[in-house]
């Protein structure tokens, strides 16, 4: 690496495909209430799982030279246990489908987290 490189390089792929995760789920969240006269549970998990892995992801940097992985799985299950959380707090009483949708938000989440990783990895 030169003086006159950045300390990193944006892999473009990558990049964009951790924003198409990280924002699928409030785009399920909008269609849902959209769809359904207004019914915003989908919306508000999307959102704190969201913010949950975000801030997350934020806060704490994968060191050099390791596997971005295990940040991804707790980024998953923080996402999972946060989407559930919002789920029975706005009452959701089905527990078949409020572990469906967490565990489909945590797939996002960590699949955002992992190739954000990635795609911003330093070389």
């Amino acid at each position: 690496m030169t003086e006159n490189s950045p300390p990193f390089t944006r892999k473009p792929i990558p990049f964009a495909l951790s924003i198409l995760f990280a924002i699928a789920p409030c785009v399920a969240g909008i269609v849902r209430a959209n769809s359904s006269s207004h019914d915003l549970r989908l919306l508000w998990m999307a959102l704190v799982a969201s913010a949950g892995a975000i801030l997350t992801v934020m806060v704490v940097k994968t060191p050099r030279g390791k596997s971005p992985m295990p940040l991804a799985l707790s980024i998953g299950a923080l996402s999972f246990g946060l989407t559930t959380f919002t789920a029975y707090f706005f009452g959701a009483k089905a527990l078949p489908g409020v572990l469906a949708i967490g565990a489909v938000f945590g797939f996002c989440f960590a699949m955002y987290c992992w190739l954000h990783a990635l795609a911003t990895r330093r070389e």
